[in-house]
């Protein structure tokens, strides 16, 4: 049966893992939750990663409340349709409260703080909202290229994020992957390894692998590296400093100097930008400030998006994320509780009269205004044509 409703105790936006494991946790802990995801499926951003995509971690580095991996080798890495398969296992197993085609224009809060859901469905309502957009949202070129020509832009140039695998390019076709991080050397690495495409494959990577390798501490292993490139014939340019605009040159490290024409097709791992759009009537342009996905905006919280200094997060930190914030809606819940308690125990003398004085302003208040209203109903009873003000 369906959920119609509009309000909720607690709203999560976006049903990628760390939005799944945050939505498993307030299930978990009988917390009044749905899921707003603007596509028709879960973790739709992967349905776009290439097809041979291999998982950084291994199957043991891998860790989210309620996940079991027990069925693969804790050494294997997962490939992308897997990791698909796994999630969608994971909300049909706990039948996760999940609205799709539902997208989020933005978010507002009234005064009373309860946040209002602007979305392409109707507005929705709730104490809190978790935000779980992921790392995924805008794609990020070096800035150098915005002075090369637009035509050329587009017919030259494009983001890992639009990457689909070897066979999209024609037969022997020679190819730069411009960036310094394990997308970058995934990507190479599966152009190169196609043999039968027989494509010239090229990379700009300013990092060693040892630079690589402590760079991605968050990670037990690099399944790639520069030297496993170099075995495939894959030659590394080094870094890519700059574009002379006039001649379309690149301009590589030790002022290595080769025409942009020279590739069929330069592709860019060059990373995302985080996107607070939502956030912006809420916050005024502010960046929100979070710990552990809570920040510093009562009733607000993120999990699974990167920190300004972090380039991404895993779905082991996603899922810590998600299960800590879900701690602290719960142990305010107990607060509140505790409070409601304390107010409505008449042995309490001082709570009690508390709230006597307050249910008695409220009943005058709703006295006063009923004497109103049916003032103004009788007037314009007598007065069918003349304009009665409000209250």
């Amino acid at each position: 049966m369906s959920d119609s409703r509009k309000s909720f105790h607690t709203i999560v936006i976006g049903a990628g893992p760390s939005g799944l494991a945050a939505s498993f946790c307030l299930k978990e802990k009988c917390i009044d939750y749905t899921v707003l995801e603007g596509s028709d499926r879960v973790v739709n951003s992967w349905h776009y990663v290439w097809p041979n995509f291999q998982f950084a971690q291994t199957v043991s580095e891998i860790a989210m409340p309620g996940l079991n991996l027990k069925e693969f080798n804790p050494d294997h890495h997962l490939k992308r349709d897997e990791i698909i398969t796994i999630f969608e296992n994971y909300q049909k197993k706990y039948d996760l409260n999940i609205k799709f085609n539902i997208k989020v224009t933005t978010i507002q809060k009234d005064r009373h703080e309860i946040y209002h859901v602007k979305t392409s469905q109707g507005d929705y309502t709730a104490k809190n909202v978790i935000l779980s957009i992921g790392a995924r949202q805008q794609p990020k070129f070096p800035a150098f290229f915005e002075h090369i020509q637009e035509e050329t832009r587009k017919n030259k140039i494009i983001h890992s994020a639009w990457y689909q695998g070897a066979h999209y390019f024609p037969s022997n076709s020679k190819i730069l992957v411009v960036g310094s991080g394990l997308s970058a050397l995934s990507i190479a690495k599966d152009l190169a390894s196609q043999l039968e495409m027989n494509h010239d494959v090229s990379i700009a990577c300013r990092y060693s692998d040892a630079e690589i390798k402590r760079n991605n501490q968050h990670l037990l292993s690099v399944s790639t590296t520069l030297d496993d490139l170099a075995k495939m014939q894959v030659k590394n340019w080094g870094e890519l400093c700059h574009v002379n605009e006039e001649k379309n040159d690149l301009i590589f490290s030790d002022n290595q100097i080769v025409s942009l024409f020279c590739f069929f097709k330069i592709i860019c791992a060059t990373g995302y930008n985080t996107s607070y759009e939502l956030l912006n009537h809420l916050l005024k342009g502010r960046v929100p400030k979070q710990q552990n996905g809570i920040t510093t905006e009562a009733g607000l919280y993120m999990v699974g998006i990167p920190a300004a200094e972090e380039k991404t997060v895993t779905i082991t930190k996603g899922g810590k994320e998600a299960e800590n914030v879900v701690t602290h809606i719960y142990q305010r819940i107990q607060t509140s509780l505790k409070l409601s308690r304390q107010l409505f125990n008449p042995t309490n003398t001082t709570c009690f009269n508390t709230r006597k004085k307050s249910l008695f302003k409220y009943n005058a208040l709703f006295a006063s205004t009923n004497k109103k209203q049916k003032k103004i109903e009788t007037e314009q009873t007598n007065n069918p044509g003349r304009r009665i003000s409000g209250l």
